[in-house]
């Protein structure tokens, strides 16, 4: 799929249609395929605009600005869960879910520390002491 034709374009095409110029004659001036010269010509005639037709599916919940912050939070301390972030910003008013799915189009996904022993606190001052008799 190529690059979309820009809305001025599109009117410069339908200026030219409108002045009965051919098809062929407005593809070549705008260095465009006569296939999109058509459908921007066929678009205009069965619509009456230039418009595109508004998009199917529910509109997102959260804005491009909550979408920042939500990333920012995640970015600050990776280890915070979606149910955590959403407390942070309770003005929202989101689901886990959708915070899930923020996190993954900003490509940050979830993580787990990894399972360890806890180091005792003898076990912490022998290992000490080793270090200290073997610095040099």
């Amino acid at each position: 799929m190529g690059t979309p034709i820009g809305k001025e374009l599109k009117e410069r095409v339908i200026d030219a249609f409108l002045n009965n110029e051919k098809q062929a004659d407005i593809a070549r001036r705008f260095q465009l395929p006569k296939y999109s010269v058509s459908k921007i010509i066929i678009r205009y005639n069965e619509r009456g605009h230039l418009n595109n037709n508004p998009k199917s599916g529910r509109p997102q919940k959260t804005t491009i600005n909550m979408d920042r912050r939500i990333k920012r939070i995640s970015e600050n301390d990776p280890w915070k869960s979606a149910s955590k972030i959403i407390a942070e910003i309770p003005e929202v008013g989101v689901s886990t879910r959708t915070i899930q799915r923020r996190l993954v189009a900003a490509k940050l996904f979830s993580r787990r520390p990894a399972k360890k022993p806890l180091i005792s606190e003898r076990n912490r001052r022998a290992r000490l002491q080793f270090a200290r008799e073997h610095l040099n």
